[in-house]
């Protein structure tokens, strides 16, 4: 690593900001007063308190990163006289905004339900021995299944495989991370 390059992200804008107000307070012209520790914590007290309207305003009005910041303080501004002539384009953008931001939800539901149904085919394929001990065996019931997949999502050891399981099958997970014991029982609850 080069003397020069800091480790880590780059600030974000929040960050950035503190740190201008910060370097300002510290460089006080010498023509003005210093202010005492009272001035200087009400200042740093008003300081936090817009920055607590900030992110609310942005919590408000923001339907996702994708949404300025801009548009949030327009939104929250409506009904001042400056932005008298404007409101109709608020709104339109609003409305913009919003429909975009259902697209995209809508958007991301559907492909987070397509990587499930695959990993949930590539479960049962794995464990197909164990899951046609449901309808064979009154021992083993769906949720008794998907708590075994559960605790050998990881590692299958010898004598916890099934007769006609492989002993290639060392895991019955597919190797990201587990889902909850809930998450495979209506995996298999689908197939069913």
């Amino acid at each position: 690593m080069s003397a020069g390059k800091k480790r880590g992200r780059p600030p974000g804008k929040v960050t950035l900001e503190k740190r201008r107000i910060n370097e300002m307070l510290s460089q006080i012209p010498p023509y003005l007063k210093t202010p005492n520790a009272n001035e200087h914590n009400a200042l740093q007290e008003s300081i936090d308190h817009s920055e607590k309207i900030r992110q609310e305003i942005l919590k408000t009005y923001k339907h996702g990163v994708w949404t300025p910041d801009e548009h949030a303080y327009s939104m929250a501004s409506l009904g001042d006289e400056s932005l008298e002539g404007f409101e109709k384009q608020i709104l339109d953008d609003d409305d913009k905004y919003t429909r975009r931001a259902k697209d995209i939800r809508e958007e991301a539901g559907k492909e987070n339900k397509r990587l499930a149904s695959i990993r949930a085919n590539e479960l049962r394929t794995k464990n197909c021995v164990l899951i046609s001990k449901i309808k064979t065996s009154p021992i083993y019931t769906i949720h008794k299944v998907a708590k075994i997949i559960h605790n050998q999502w990881g590692a299958v050891s010898h004598g916890q495989r099934l007769v006609g399981e492989l002993t290639s099958l060392t895991s019955r997970g597919d190797g990201k991370t587990a889902p909850s014991v809930r998450t495979i029982t209506r995996w298999l609850s689908s197939e069913q």
